[in-house]
């Protein structure tokens, strides 16, 4: 069995998210591994989503094979990860009806800017807020970056408590995280 057929089984079977990678840059092999697993794309090509180009691309490719075989909605959650992705965010949010979320992934966000990320995250506030505008201009949910320190729990409720500004939710590393 193709690993494409066991991912896109197991996502029909139990409510998941996972990342896609490269649908939008490797026509050919995204656009396969997107038939074969319901929108988990090939692993080890670059997923950043910096234009609405690259999502009206995986948006084409799901509106030519829904009919066929699609069971389920499949929901776009663009990860932004760079200047140029913040300050498209409103145009990405607003090119597909299948996305529900705009993501930062603040990681490769800081080192895209030259700065480091700080547990204040003061660094991040003016995009983290042009992320939540763009989402709630068209009513979908904006979604944080992970906590990258797995084992700081107190840093991660800190973080949670202290970064909300609009955010509706964030992504987990480990699942010792999810509570």
């Amino acid at each position: 069995m193709r690993r494409g057929f066991l991912v896109r089984n197991t996502l029909r079977a139990v409510d998941l998210a996972s990342r896609a990678h490269g649908a939008h840059q490797t026509s050919a092999d995204g656009l396969e591994d997107l038939a074969e697993s319901s929108g988990v794309a090939r692993p080890g090509a670059d997923p950043k989503v910096e234009r609405p180009e690259h999502v009206a691309e995986t948006d084409r490719m799901i509106g030519e094979r829904e009919p066929l075989w699609i069971t389920r909605p499949i929901w776009l959650m663009p990860i932004l990860e760079s200047a140029l992705a913040i300050e498209n965010a409103s145009a990405i949010a607003a090119v597909s009806q299948h996305v529900v979320a705009l993501t930062i992934g603040l990681e490769d966000y800081t080192a895209d800017l030259g700065v480091a990320k700080t547990a204040e995250g003061g660094e991040t506030l003016y995009r983290r807020m042009r992320l939540v505008n763009a989402a709630k201009a068209r009513e979908i949910q904006a979604i944080d970056s992970v906590f990258g320190d797995v084992g700081d729990m107190d840093g991660l409720q800190s973080w949670a408590e202290n970064h909300a500004v609009g955010i509706r939710g964030q992504w987990r590393v480990h699942p010792a995280q999810i509570p």
